[in-house]
């Protein structure tokens, strides 16, 4: 899992918490900004606020709403796959505006952005690279053809 550190916590959106609204005791102002608790800015640390709310329930720490709400929003970041899976610069746009519309920042929407275009072309050129084999496989047959 990625580290988050103490700013990037800061510059998270009350949205990307499993608890928006839980303020551990004697942090009161360290939470003023809103910030709270089970932070998921990807998918990652959206699986591993469902373990730590499973463990966390199991030993009463939790209420069952409040696990019902982490699990909830844990399940919309995983499953999450509105990426468009193009190449273009259109696609690209698309993606950073759909990445800010579900609250990252706008540096790390484009950031995001980029690597699911980058994915994208990669999986063409593999796409593309089992055409060139079969082509070679089928040339590789005629040759052996002639004596």
């Amino acid at each position: 899992m990625a580290d988050l550190s103490t700013t990037r916590r800061k510059d998270l959106t009350k949205a990307q918490f499993g608890l928006p609204s839980k303020v551990d005791k004697g942090k009161e102002k360290e939470n003023a900004a809103g910030r709270g608790a089970y932070p998921m800015p990807d998918r990652k640390h959206a699986a591993n606020a469902k373990a730590r709310a499973s463990q966390e329930y199991e030993k009463g720490k939790l209420s069952k709403s409040e696990k019902e709400k982490i699990d909830a929003k844990a399940n919309r970041v995983l499953s999450r796959d509105d990426l468009s899976s193009g190449t273009s610069k259109e696609a690209r746009e698309k993606n950073v505006k759909t990445e800010i519309a579900h609250g990252k920042p706008p540096k790390q929407a484009v950031a995001i952005a980029y690597a699911k275009q980058r994915e994208n072309i990669g999986k063409k050129a593999h796409a593309g690279d089992s055409k060139v084999a079969s082509l070679i496989g089928d040339l590789c047959k005629a040759i052996r053809r002639f004596p």
